[in-house]
């Protein structure tokens, strides 16, 4: 059970900037099954950036998640969940990017990096506004 008054209260009050961190976010025996899922660095079926902001490897296509992940990740996207963090965010507009466009897993090897940035100023797919401009993305 997640006290969402608790947890707005530490994210407002929060410094440096708004951020909350969740303790058993999951219960134990679904974090497990979550962590048994993740992939290795070395596994073929992830995609891969290396420039000069990062140097990881990713999986954002849904059809690919073993069933816990993809069951996690659905559960992030209900409505229930998705109202609790726009309340969170207050004066921001949050957006559910169901194409995981910038989300799903990433993963760091020895060596890998990801340098601050903005992603974009204009969503490349749901042409909205970005976190800059007062929109925030749940990226899943």
């Amino acid at each position: 059970y997640i006290n969402w008054m608790e947890v707005k209260d530490q994210f407002t009050k929060a410094l440096p900037f708004n951020h909350v961190i969740i303790d058993d976010f999951f219960l134990p025996d679904v974090a497990e099954q979550l962590a048994k899922e993740f992939p290795s660095y070395n596994n073929p079926g992830l995609g891969f950036y290396d420039n000069a902001i990062e140097n990881k490897k990713v999986l954002n296509k849904w059809d690919k998640f073993p069933k816990m992940t993809y069951q996690a990740f659905t559960y992030l996207g209900r409505s229930e969940f998705v109202s609790n963090m726009r309340e969170l965010a207050g004066d921001y507009q949050l957006n559910l990017d169901f194409g995981l466009n910038g989300g799903g897993w990433h993963i760091h090897g020895v060596g890998g990096n990801l340098n601050p940035h903005l992603d974009y100023s204009l969503h490349p797919k749901m042409e909205l506004l970005s976190p800059c401009m007062g929109w925030l993305y749940l990226i899943l």
